[in-house]
């Protein structure tokens, strides 16, 4: 075969294998966690909201996200299947993309791990079924990155030029891409100082691509965004920030990134120092971001091909030296690799890594009366399953909620979830004396995770 029609290969089938993985079941799951705020944000765009003003600015600060999800409600439709199908698209074809990109760089071999590698990560999978815009994110960055390698490896203005712009549109699709920036300029300085070669046409062009996005933070994001996350009361510590990053990208991936980063480190080409130093930015952001604003893991996940790169570098170099004693062995090698977060895989497909409250919602439809009143967690989106609203009790004052709500005549129906940590202490003692487990909504994992929704219900005095 023509090695040059290879990578165009493999593209397809990684094609195939991410349309079949990002779209199997893309409908059955219920909407979860921010999805339901994501509904409200977009419909803004047309109709802005006058009871929350806050929803209207998220899609001012990223607004090529919610152009994309905008246009993917208009054309699939707002149901579960619809308004995920942009994500799904998107989520599609980074894969292959990324590997055609990577290949000019780093050959054809680690392209394909890489490739293997992203196609199998449940954290990609996720993002690439959820109606939020950290699939469009990754996407983006990724790009930008390699366009960048691409343009270091061939010192090309022209690439450099289209890995900014792509940059840009990183940023405005979230804007916490802007330190692929930091990655870039890194790159370029420790290339110039290792080659004693300073290209000042790269670096200004870099240096101008930065105070560009800071001057947008300035003038555009910060004015806009103000202090509309000053609410939320979830402030973890930077330890928490990077275990978070460590379970988005998987254990196993974390620690060959480790071996890699320690490979590259020792190697030391124009590709391995771009990597390095991206690496580090993600460590930074995974330590820093907790203390600057209300952090969500997920936040993570757009620059997380940087852990991902060195990854698959440690199983490369695993399957080279065991290809010296046999190729079937490496080959074996590299199956195995990619095949470790495949329990995870199976526990994805088996629940979607979502609180089910579509059945709960339709349980307590069918077993409740016109005049009962409702209560639970994340009432976004348990509102669009229920009857009626219901009162929001995923707060610090949930027990003192339900005494006010039991004050009142009638029955009261409590849908609350939880994982592998219990509820919170005062609230569980308030259920077990006042109310009734009436059903549970759980699926069967292969994983140490739980997504579990308890429907209880309290008759009142």
């Amino acid at each position: 075969m023509n090695p040059k029609l290879q990578p165009w290969l493999w593209a397809l089938v990684f094609l195939i294998l991410a349309g079949a993985t990002r779209f199997a079941r893309l409908g059955d799951w219920s909407f979860a966690g921010d999805e339901g705020y994501t509904g409200i944000e977009v419909a803004t765009l047309t109709t802005p909201s006058l009871t929350d003003p806050v929803m209207n600015v998220v899609p001012k600060v990223i607004p090529l996200s919610f152009a994309l999800h905008e246009l993917g409600c208009r054309w699939f439709g707002s149901d579960e299947f619809g308004s995920r199908v942009m994500s799904a698209i998107i989520g599609t074809l980074s894969v292959p993309i990324i590997v055609l990109l990577l290949w000019p760089s780093v050959g054809l071999r680690l392209s394909v791990i890489t490739g293997l590698l992203l196609l199998l990560w449940p954290e990609h999978l996720f993002q690439s079924q959820q109606f939020r815009f950290y699939s469009f994110a990754f996407f983006f960055t990724s790009l930008a990155l390699c366009i960048g390698l691409l343009s270091l490896v061939k010192q090309s203005v022209a690439l450099l030029i289209a890995a900014c712009f792509i940059g840009a549109l990183a940023v405005i699709s979230h804007t916490i891409c802007a330190p692929l920036f930091g990655v870039l300029f890194l790159a370029e300085v420790a290339n110039c100082i290792k080659s004693k070669k300073w290209n000042r046409i790269r670096l200004l062009i870099i240096t101008i691509a930065n105070l560009a996005v800071m001057a947008d933070y300035f003038l555009r994001v910060k004015p806009l965004a103000g202090d509309m996350s000053k609410a939320e009361f979830w402030s973890p510590s930077s330890l928490y920030g990077m275990q978070s990053g460590i379970q988005l990208v998987g254990w196993t991936t974390f620690l060959f990134a480790i071996i890699g980063g320690l490979r590259m480190l020792l190697r030391r080409s124009v590709s391995d120092w771009f990597w390095l130093g991206g690496m580090v930015l993600w460590g930074i952001q995974a330590l820093a971001l907790p203390k600057v604003l209300p952090f969500h893991a997920d936040y993570l996940f757009p620059m997380a091909l940087v852990m991902v790169i060195p990854a698959a570098v440690a199983i490369e170099l695993i399957a080279t030296s065991l290809a010296q004693q046999s190729k079937l062995l490496a080959i074996g090698c590299i199956g195995i690799a990619v095949l470790l977060p495949l329990p995870s895989i199976a526990s994805y497909f088996s629940d979607g890594n979502r609180y089910d409250f579509c059945r709960a919602g339709q349980y307590v439809s069918e077993q409740s009366a016109p005049a009962d009143r409702f209560a639970g967690y994340n009432c976004t989106v348990l509102n669009r399953y229920l009857p009626q609203p219901a009162e929001n009790i995923y707060c610090p004052e949930a027990v003192e909620k339900l005494r006010e709500l039991r004050k009142r005549p009638g029955r009261t129906w409590i849908v609350v979830t939880r994982g592998r940590n219990p509820l919170q202490e005062d609230l569980a003692d308030w259920l077990r004396e006042h109310a009734t487990l009436k059903k549970q909504f759980r699926r069967q994992r292969f994983d140490y995770y739980e997504y579990v929704v308890d429907v209880y219900l309290d008759v009142g005095r």
